[in-house]
């Protein structure tokens, strides 16, 4: 289906002619076209890379944390130091 306007793309779905779930698929579609160029040239360019980086650090993770005496697992749960007063 090709829908040449928004309102007729929202007509087809409140007559329920369109399954929430392809309508869904289909928007992530076109959404994954749209981004891939500007995905491309992030993936080639080291400089926005390392801004991402440094403005969204990866926290660390539960075994780090141990490692670092901030919190000890127990059954494969974090539990922090300071939760235990």
């Amino acid at each position: 289906m090709h829908f040449s306007t928004y309102d007729a793309l929202r007509e087809a779905f409140e007559k329920r002619d369109i399954h929430p779930k392809d309508l869904k698929g289909a928007v992530a579609d076109a959404l994954v076209s749209l981004l891939a160029p500007i995905r491309k040239r992030f993936e080639e360019n080291e400089e926005w890379q390392e801004v991402t980086k440094l403005a969204y650090p990866s926290l660390p993770s539960a075994r780090e944390k141990e490692e670092r005496g901030e919190c000890f697992l127990t059954h494969g749960l974090a539990v922090a130091h300071n939760r235990l007063n």
